[in-house]
Formats: structure tokens, sequence, C-alpha cells
């Protein structure tokens, strides 16, 4: 298995990165997936909340800010859960930078969240994409796996998807692990 290929199913299972997520029927014929999965030490429903404020004008993506305003993105993670912050439905925009915003195409709270690019934004858009992150609960918490799958548009562009994996396993691997720890950070304690 080379460089890429581990990438793009770091933390996943073999089942997690072969099983049939919610969203995929929105691209069938992809180009490219990925699969990227970590156990959470919390519930699906203390979990659940970091992820629907996820978002560069809403609490961020518990990632590599410093990494992501670079590129001009202005993010500033959360610290804290801020229910006026949530997506609450199907349509909701999601930007990664202010100039680009996936939509809600479908939300299962808690289960599950996919975003999709619009068809009418970047119509000059080298590839198109959707993205999971659903939440599986099990013994010690809960499973976050998270799929992207790319369509290119042009077939030369699956250099510039190449790129974009790459950049988004380092993103992706930070925002699973931060969403783990302030998940974990918010849990209520069992009483003793």
């Amino acid at each position: 298995m080379g460089p890429l290929a581990r990438t793009r199913t770091w933390g996943a299972t073999a089942e997690e990165a072969r099983c049939r997520l919610p969203g995929d029927e929105l691209m069938p014929d992809a180009d490219a997936t990925a699969t990227r999965a970590t156990s959470m030490p919390a519930r699906a429903q203390d979990v659940w909340p970091w992820i629907a404020q996820t978002g560069q004008d809403r609490g961020g993506f518990d990632s590599h800010d410093t990494v992501a305003d670079l590129a001009g993105c202005r993010i500033h993670s959360a610290r804290h859960l801020d229910p006026q912050r949530r997506l609450s439905g199907p349509g909701d925009e999601l930007h990664l930078h202010p100039e680009v915003a996936p939509i809600v195409a479908e939300i299962e709270p808690p289960e599950y969240l996919v975003l999709r690019a619009p068809r009418d934004q970047h119509r000059s858009a080298s590839f198109g994409f959707t993205r999971n992150f659903a939440v599986t609960p099990n013994a010690s918490g809960s499973r976050e796996p998270v799929r992207e799958r790319h369509r290119y548009r042009r077939r030369w562009r699956a250099v510039v998807v190449t790129r974009i994996e790459v950049v988004s396993f380092v993103m992706h691997r930070a925002m699973l692990r931060g969403i783990a720890e302030r998940a974990r950070a918010t849990t209520p304690r069992e009483a003793s």
C-alpha cells in the first residue's frame, strides 16, 4: 500500500473503508474515495454538537487553524458549544473558506451529516465532491468515519485532487482528534 492509499484510509477499519455510508449515492461514480476514522471516548450525542457547529463561519474545524489561515480561511475553532452556530438542515451552507461553501445534502442528528459541492458554485471547478461525517455508537463511546468522494470533471485534474487529498488528510486527522478531545472534555461524567 502506497503513502497516498494510507492517507485515504487513515484510522479506518477495512469494513469502514468498504461499507456504504449515507451520501455515497450522491456520487456513485466517484473517481477517488477516502475514508478516515477515529474512536471517540464519548457518546454519539456528545460528539454530534461539535460536528453540527463545524464550519469557517461557525465553530471552526477543531484542526490546524493557523495552517488554514495561510490559505485565507479565517478559521477560529470554538472551545465551547454554541447552539446558535449549529447546522439545522438540508440546504445550509458549511463554509470551508469565505468563498467555498458546500451545502448540507442530508443530516440525521446524531448519526450523520452529508455535504456536497453545490451545482451552481464554481462551475469552472475541476472536480465535484461529497463529504460524510458519521457517528456510530460502540462499547467505548463512538466511532467517527469521515468519507470524501471526488469526481473529476476534467481527467487531467486528478493531479489537483491528489494534492487536495494530502492537505485534506492532514486537516481531517487533526479535526477528528480535536473533536474527540472536545467531546471528551464536555461529556457529562457518570456519578460515582
